[in-house]
């Protein structure tokens, strides 16, 4: 499994973001 999940990536860190600053707010 070397596949580069840069999407995936992406995906987890925006949905992370989002629900931190949710969160934080």
């Amino acid at each position: 499994m070397e596949i580069r999940p840069d999407r995936f990536k992406v995906a987890a860190a925006k949905t992370l973001g989002k629900i931190y600053g949710y969160v934080n707010a």
